[in-house]
């Protein structure tokens, strides 16, 4: 017996919820491992330098992104443009995080 349409329809509607929600999981346990790593930097860093690393981390992690998963950054013409220029921010919010931390304990 063959298929219907609503038939192919719904069996392809299940297979994109159930894609989806499996997406939403992973994409809550990395946002959670990441929080966990930060409270562990901040809590756990000396006083001074804890606010720094907390500025390059998102530096570092979206480095890793553009590096690793470049087509998810794209934007809508396929440029990477805007998250090179985002990524460039994030690090010159983190050098000056470092220097003025470093200015500060000196």
């Amino acid at each position: 017996m063959k298929p219907t349409d609503s038939q192919s329809v719904e069996a392809a509607k299940a297979v994109f919820v159930r894609e989806f929600y499996s997406q939403q999981i992973r994409s809550a346990l990395k946002l959670a491992l990441l929080l966990g790593i930060a409270y562990l930097l901040y809590r756990f860093c000396p006083r001074p330098w804890n606010g720094a690393l907390l500025g390059m981390a998102p530096a570092v992690y979206m480095t890793g992104m553009l590096a690793l998963r470049p087509q998810s950054l794209r934007s809508k013409t396929g440029s990477l443009a805007p998250a090179i220029g985002l990524v460039s921010f994030l690090w010159c919010v983190a050098i000056f995080a470092a220097v003025t931390t470093w200015m500060a304990s000196r």
